[in-house]
């Protein structure tokens, strides 16, 4: 393991990229499966509009590091997971469990198990040198592949004339829209998102009216949705995404589903009645298509037969298919497009495995966790914490310590507990030492692991000099031994 020296910053620059990394390909990624299973089952009963609108929050869940947080966040669930997984009452099954759930959450909150005292910049693996190499590398040559296609079509866009014909239609987009014709194609197509142009082909049939006015307005809606810009950012996310296999599927079925969605909103607009007619145009505009890359939008690319047959179904959409698209668009970002609480960006923090022990030179617990019987009256009671001292009876006075880094939330008296303070670590979890003698920190104040934060002592309802120490994971109190 590398350790900081002068390269260290370099390092820990390659560990939080790599990190960042993967946080947001597993983010992205349970939102693309997401979409797809939505996909495979409604994509007959929303309106088509509603898919595009979830790819494009799940391509931004790839791009954007930083996203609101929610307690509804799908990424908290792992969290909750754990905590119900170290209550010590797991059987071996969850146990398993256990442990692909912290796997998971590290990667998906971003922490990592580093060793006692070492940060990011200290810990990082050789290996991650030669991923961030192998990423580059691939990002590079996905990226070119995709620029020097978009660009060799441009070049050739380049030498289309203005249309001198006269055409009657309105193009719904606020922009000016040029409309040029270009031998260099055989189908239409639309490009250009600040200056847009609906390109004909040389061979177009001009007499044909009907069929010219329903690729002005199919191209028309494409460049008032930008769903150019939106095909470049996807393109973007394939580019930095290359490795993950989810990222081209997401890439494929946007450009399906816009055109789905566009093919739908012509309907809408011609009128279904003349929705066969329509559907006879894309299918002779599909018998003379040719190929002009990924990022342009063709009058009649992508899956003809899915977008006849969803065409020739197509019935006026209810204000209830409206509402349902709605609460799933809301719903589906608000659950995977969000982060859990405290775990938003790149934040890099201890699990509890890696706790300090929290009692200097004091090694000897006097009261565990869980259910215990009364000595006297014999009732059972239920343990919240574990009390720490020192079997030779010179406990009063030694150095608490903080498990792990953190800052000071709380700290004060309360007749059970006597002197106390909390800790919160982030991620959820959070510690609490009681019965202290006097305490060396105030609420706002950080703290690394194994500061001293405090010294043991006898305050509140207690029998012997001790430390008394919580540990809390979202809230819920956990047995802090199986952490110590």
């Amino acid at each position: 393991m590398w350790k900081k020296d002068e390269t260290g910053d370099f390092m820990e620059v390659i560990s939080t990229m790599m990190l960042l990394m993967r946080k947001l390909s597993i983010c992205g990624s349970l939102m693309i499966i997401a979409v797809i299973m939505l996909r495979a089952f409604t994509i007959r009963t929303l309106p088509k509009r509603t898919f595009p609108v979830l790819w494009t929050i799940a391509m931004l869940r790839l791009l954007i590091p930083v996203f609101p947080e929610s307690d509804v966040s799908i990424y908290r669930l792992f969290l909750k997971i754990r905590a119900q997984m170290v209550t010590g009452n797991a059987s071996h099954f969850s146990n398993y469990v256990q442990k692909i759930t912290e796997g998971a959450d590290r990667l998906v909150d971003g922490d990592i198990l580093w060793s006692s005292g070492e940060t990011a910049a200290t810990a990082v693996l050789p290996a991650d040198l030669w991923l961030m190499g192998l990423w580059f590398v691939g990002t590079v040559m996905t990226g070119a592949a995709f620029l020097t296609m978009y660009l060799r079509y441009r070049r050739r866009f380049c030498t289309a004339l203005p249309l001198r014909q006269e055409l009657s239609w309105n193009s719904t987009t606020l922009r000016k829209v040029d409309v040029k014709v270009s031998d260099q194609i055989l189908t239409p197509l639309s490009y250009g998102i600040f200056h847009p142009v609906i390109l004909f082909p040389a061979g177009m049939d001009w007499e044909d009216e009907e069929a010219v006015t329903y690729i002005l307005v199919h191209e028309a809606i494409h460049i008032r949705r930008f769903d150019g810009l939106v095909k470049g950012m996807s393109a973007l996310a394939v580019s930095l995404y290359w490795w993950n296999p989810l990222t081209w599927v997401m890439f494929l079925l946007l450009a399906r589903d816009m055109e789905l969605a566009c093919d739908e909103a012509v309907v809408e607009r011609m009128g279904r009645e003349n929705r066969s007619v329509y559907a006879m145009t894309l299918i002779r505009m599909e018998e003379r298509r040719g190929s002009c890359g990924a990022l342009y939008s063709h009058f009649s690319e992508n899956a003809i037969e899915e977008r006849i047959t969803a065409i020739m179904k197509m019935k006026k959409t209810s204000v209830l298919a409206l509402v349902c698209a709605l609460c799933l668009v809301v719903g589906m970002t608000v659950v995977f497009g969000t982060s859990a609480p405290g775990n938003n960006g790149d934040t890099i923090v201890l699990l509890p495995e890696e706790m300090h022990w929290p009692a200097e030179d004091c090694d000897q617990i006097t009261l565990t966790f869980g259910e215990r019987i009364h000595p006297v009256t014999g009732e059972k009671k239920m343990v919240d914490h574990i009390t720490i001292s020192d079997s030779t009876g010179e406990a009063l006075g030694k150095n608490v310590l903080a498990s792990c880094s953190g800052t000071v939330t709380e700290t004060g008296y309360e007749p059970d507990m006597g002197n106390y303070l909390v800790i919160d670590h982030g991620n959820g979890l959070m510690t609490k030492y009681t019965h202290c003698k006097e305490i060396l920190m105030a609420a706002g104040d950080s703290v690394e692991q194994g500061e001293v934060i405090g010294t043991l002592g006898k305050t509140g309802k207690v029998t012997g000099h001790c430390l008394g120490f919580y540990v809390y994971q979202d809230g819920e109190v956990v047995d802090p031994d199986l952490f110590l």
